[in-house]
């Protein structure tokens, strides 16, 4: 990027993508304010233009995710038409093809958890809007299905590992398949969903 970037209209989404990749090479602690302007061949104006530290920074790229993420579980959902049992599996697609197509976001979203530090009593609820859209989606399918209350916590947390291991997978080729991935995710996870169904008949 040259000199005349400082005044693009997408330099801030620069810095943030420059900022993510940088982050999940090097580590947050070496990042500084002068070396991201560096990154970005900007002088310090044109990214105080923006950005007033570096927790602003930060601040800035997990809502950049964040937004984009909860943009894409949001259309896979609206893509199952109010079918509680395919909306579980489009959330499910969606979240591993959203990944798949940004791992760089996938890296430094599960680093963000990390640091987190998830307790199993926060899977009940989240104030993170992309997490309560998989949950309130699971909740409906898990209701629906008369699970009981008491299993909510542990089915949810089986449906979230089966995504985060998928987008994994996936997005970090462990597994050769990446042409086929999203249609292989999608079955793995409709036979997993469609296996709960039969689970939940035979039971009544």
């Amino acid at each position: 990027m040259r000199e005349q970037s400082y005044h693009h209209k997408d330099l801030k989404n620069t810095l943030i993508k420059e900022g993510i990749r940088y982050i999940n090479a090097n580590g947050e602690q070496s990042l500084s304010m002068r070396k991201l302007a560096a990154l970005c061949h900007v002088s310090h104006t044109a990214l105080y233009k923006h950005f007033q530290n570096k927790e602003e920074f930060m601040n800035a790229i997990s809502a950049y995710i964040e937004d984009q993420f909860t943009a894409a579980l949001q259309k896979s959902c609206e893509i199952a038409g109010g079918d509680v049992d395919e909306a579980i599996i489009q959330i499910g697609t969606g979240y591993v093809s959203f990944m798949v197509q940004h791992p760089d976001f996938l890296k430094y979203h599960t680093n963000t958890m990390k640091s987190q530090m998830f307790q199993l009593h926060d899977l009940k609820e989240k104030s993170v809007e992309s997490y309560e859209i998989f949950r309130c989606t699971a909740l409906a399918f898990l209701k629906k299905h008369d699970c009981p209350k008491a299993e909510y916590q542990k089915e949810i947390l089986f449906m979230w590992s089966l995504v985060m291991g998928l987008s994994n997978m996936f997005a970090y080729k462990i597994i050769d398949s990446q042409e086929e991935a999203l249609k292989t995710a999608e079955e793995i996870i409709r036979r997993e969903i469609n296996l709960r169904c039969m689970r939940s008949a035979y039971s009544r």
